[in-house]
């Protein structure tokens, strides 16, 4: 027998019922059940509503919806033959349900919408005679694969596109791929928290 505090402490003496027991075991087991068939609902709910974000393009975190079509953040899908180069050359993964290609939404800064003209050249993105900072189109990209720009000259945007960028200068953006369409907008998002 243990002495606590100078007293004795034994384990009672009448048993804990087994009906008590299997009903309790019979609610853990349930609840456990439930819990694991809601985990892909519950991931589907988390993912379509908070974005993680873990690709230099934009500040490491978590990225949640904006009410605004006005915002300058947006998660799209990627227009073809694009959104398979990203695939193969894996700058997105393809573990997503919600692009066509079954490859994940990219999450990139909106620079100019219809009406701006955008100039690109060697050096660099402007919008409206503005150069974007880190906008150099690269020849390659981290593993020496060949990159294309998109143009070399000027492009005075259309209603329903938009030209997209990351913040970074390996970021895969408009620079290769041109305007998106706002068809292929899934969400237009702000950042919630966000690391450097």
């Amino acid at each position: 027998m243990l002495n606590i505090m100078g007293r004795g402490f034994a384990p009672p003496s009448r048993p804990f019922p087994r009906a008590t027991f299997w009903f309790l075991y019979s609610c853990c087991a349930v609840f456990l059940a439930d819990l694991v068939a809601a985990i892909p609902a519950i991931g589907r709910h988390l993912h379509t509503h908070i974005r993680l974000n873990t690709t230099p393009s934009l500040p490491v975190g978590f990225y949640v919806p904006s009410t605004s079509a006005e915002s300058n953040l947006t998660s799209f899908c990627l227009p073809q033959p694009w959104g398979t180069l990203a695939l193969v050359r894996h700058y997105r993964t393809g573990s997503g349900d919600e692009c066509p290609d079954g490859g994940e939404p990219l999450l990139k800064r909106i620079v100019a919408r219809s009406g701006d003209l955008v100039s690109e050249s060697e050096s660099g993105v402007a919008v409206n005679g503005v150069p974007i900072p880190m906008s150099k189109p690269l020849p390659l990209d981290s593993f020496h694969r060949p990159l294309q720009p998109f143009m070399i000259g000027d492009y005075r945007l259309k209603d329903g596109e938009v030209w997209v960028m990351g913040e970074m200068p390996k970021s895969f953006d408009s620079r290769y791929y041109g305007p998106i369409s706002t068809r292929l907008i899934l969400g237009y998002l702000k950042a919630g928290t966000t690391w450097k």
